[in-house]
């Protein structure tokens, strides 16, 4: 008999871990296909990775000063916007943004104001300075290093 008693057993425990895991997996197979299509198509946008929810605090880094950002929540959501840009890029690296983590960790973009470099080498890019917009918007009078 191929289904003797203790067969039948080890038979229905596979099929239940088997159904387990694939009710298990399937949402992040689904969530890295979708997640593979947007970076396919560039609709990548630097919001993705910049997650307003787990940030706690940004400072701007420029020349020698740092500037803790009283809005990091609306600095956030406008660097945001960034598209994704494929290739490798050349430009001044005039200022670096210092993202605190709820968690306690950092991490930290370098920027032109108009291009966000992160960490794992990925480009975005804005078609206006950011930087110098929400400067302006908060009324902070700092000069940005040329970006030529």
């Amino acid at each position: 008999m191929f289904f003797d008693h203790f067969g039948l057993h080890r038979v229905v425990i596979t099929i239940i871990i088997t159904i387990i895991g694939i009710g298990f997996f399937t949402p992040y197979f689904l969530n890295a296909k979708k997640s593979f299509i947007a970076y396919q198509n560039k609709n990548i946008t630097l919001g993705d990775y910049a997650n307003p929810r787990t940030i706690s605090q940004v400072q701007l880094l420029i020349k020698s000063d740092t500037i803790p950002l009283d809005d990091s929540q609306m600095f956030i959501q406008m660097i945001g916007k960034a598209s994704y840009q494929k290739g490798i890029w050349k430009y001044q690296k005039s200022i670096k943004i210092l993202f605190k983590n709820r968690n306690g960790t950092k991490d930290s973009i370098l920027s032109n104001g108009e291009l966000f470099e992160t960490s794992k080498g990925k480009f975005f890019k804005t078609e206006e300075n950011i930087i110098e917009k929400y400067l302006q918007i908060s009324n902070v009078l700092l000069t940005i290093p040329n970006r030529h």
